[in-house]
């Protein structure tokens, strides 16, 4: 994995994640939470931890804008428009095309 790719995190609303995202998130991950609790901040470690799974069932996840923590570079991650597209590899791509 790219090292440049840790500098990188997701932020998923909680209310656009499957009740079966969610469990696997909380139960595998225990991730920050937003101050307001609305929000998982997934990083590419954990993804590509974990690609296999996602790519499974994370297709119909809309994700929401990257943001700042800790000093990360925020980043604006799109919903793919093709349904068999991994969101999360769609994602990794958008960040290498923009740097």
């Amino acid at each position: 994995m790219d090292k440049s790719r840790d500098d990188y995190i997701l932020l998923i609303p909680l209310a656009d994640l499957k009740d079966k995202l969610r469990t696997y998130i909380e139960k595998k991950f225990d991730p920050m939470m937003d101050k307001d609790g609305e929000y998982y901040y997934i990083s590419y470690e954990m993804m590509d931890n974990n690609f296999k799974w996602f790519e499974k069932n994370a297709k119909s996840i809309k994700v929401g804008l990257g943001e700042k923590v800790r000093g990360n570079k925020p980043i604006i991650i799109e919903e793919p428009s093709n349904p068999f597209t991994p969101i999360f590899d769609r994602a990794i791509r958008r960040v290498e095309r923009d740097e």
